[in-house]
């Protein structure tokens, strides 16, 4: 009996260390791929050029056509500068939001989120004329100045920026 209790204890314990180790990495996975952008670094971000700033969210089908053309482009030339800002600023989908961010195209480029509860602030910040249309893209140019964009990049308005930001 004491054996079959010890046995018992050790696969629990187990288990729960198992559990515990797998949910302390993928909160760390997250929080690592996603950086928050706050109002105090959208100039910091939005000034740094020549490069291709995306924007997209969960809830835009289109960005999702967007983000699989930027991963295709980023494969095929990895060192673009290039910065990704999902503008969902609800913390509930940082899961959701680490999971696109997962792409292993992504991962030599800058990935943000914007800060929770701050959308429209981020928003005006980053372009005081933008109301919000989403896939919108800036080309932010060596001089610092950005040209954005709403709706898809064709792929001849991508290979022009690529000549551009190479």
């Amino acid at each position: 009996m004491n054996i079959l209790n010890n046995t018992f204890v050790a696969t629990v314990v187990g288990t729960l260390l198992a559990v515990s180790v797998l949910l302390s990495t993928t909160k760390a996975f997250a929080t690592s791929i996603t950086n928050q952008l706050t109002v105090d670094k959208v100039e910091q971000v939005m000034k740094k050029g020549p490069q291709l700033v995306i924007m997209w969210s969960l809830d835009c089908p289109a960005c999702f056509y967007e983000l699989d053309s930027i991963a295709q482009l980023l494969k095929q030339h990895p060192s673009l500068p290039i910065t990704l800002i999902s503008t969902d600023d609800d913390p509930s989908l940082s899961e959701e939001i680490s999971e696109v961010y997962a792409e292993p195209a992504f991962n030599q480029i800058s990935r943000l989120v914007y800060s929770p509860n701050q959308g429209q602030q981020l928003r005006y910040a980053i372009d005081s004329t933008w109301q919000g249309e989403l896939p919108r893209s800036y080309y932010i140019d060596q001089n610092a100045k950005s040209f954005g964009h709403s709706g898809l990049l064709t792929p001849k308005q991508l290979k022009a920026i690529i000549d551009l930001i190479k």
